[in-house]
């Protein structure tokens, strides 16, 4: 995969070894035997039993984020929500209101997705899921073009919102999240497989190629 080159920031939520290396993890959250890409365990998470996973990386490590003149970033990953009757913070930073970056899902109102960016607030999706089945999602913003996209099991991207510009000039103040990880009260009920995070806009071929027809692949 081309894109992936020098470019994977970090891949938690895919394995032992890889969550050993970035993740701290408290409440009952554990791997569980009904991953969706075969060969490969998922988080679950219970919500409201406090579970969560802390990415260790350093802070400033997810500065691409956030940060005005380094906004850039592609997020895909696995997932599935026990429920659709509550409203689940998915992931996120942990940081102040301008420096932060977090995606809730909104099962009992709408099934639709709220992305919070930076100082830009809340962008709501068209885009919908009123299931319990394994999905695949992908999240794109690049600053220098002001479009943030969306799109559900490879299918057509939404441009959630144009003419954004993230004005947050000040390093990131939080870390990584996931679950209730990014210190939100609406926690996520369900499972997360194979969360990865790129510095870039990966090209629509390498997310067709990770999807592969909805069976995921294995990397790790």
């Amino acid at each position: 995969m081309s894109e992936a080159s020098g470019n994977l920031l970090n891949s938690s939520e895919s394995s032992a070894a890889m969550a050993s290396s970035y993740l701290v993890t408290s409440g009952t959250t554990g791997y569980s035997a009904t991953g969706h890409i075969t060969g490969l365990n998922a988080y679950d998470y219970a919500g409201g039993n406090g579970d969560k996973a802390i990415a260790n990386n350093t802070k400033s490590d997810y500065n691409f984020l956030t940060y005005w003149n380094q906004s850039l970033f592609t997020l895909m990953w696995w997932s599935r929500f026990d429920s659709t009757s509550g409203v689940d913070d998915m992931f996120g930073t942990g940081g102040s209101t301008s420096s932060d970056l977090s995606v809730r899902y909104r099962g009992s109102v709408d099934d639709k997705f709220a992305i919070f960016l930076m100082d830009e607030g809340e962008q709501l999706t068209t885009l919908t899921v009123s299931d319990t089945d394994w999905h695949y999602y992908m999240i794109q913003y690049d600053n220098s073009v002001g479009t943030l996209k969306m799109s559900v099991d490879n299918g057509t991207v939404e441009n959630v919102a144009t003419g954004l510009n993230v004005g947050n000039n000040a390093a990131q103040t939080g870390t990584f999240g996931f679950g209730d990880g990014s210190g939100s009260a609406n926690e996520f009920n369900g499972k997360m497989q194979q969360f990865m995070m790129f510095n870039k806009i990966v090209s629509a071929a390498d997310i067709t190629t990770m999807y592969n027809g909805g069976s995921g692949i294995l990397l790790y």
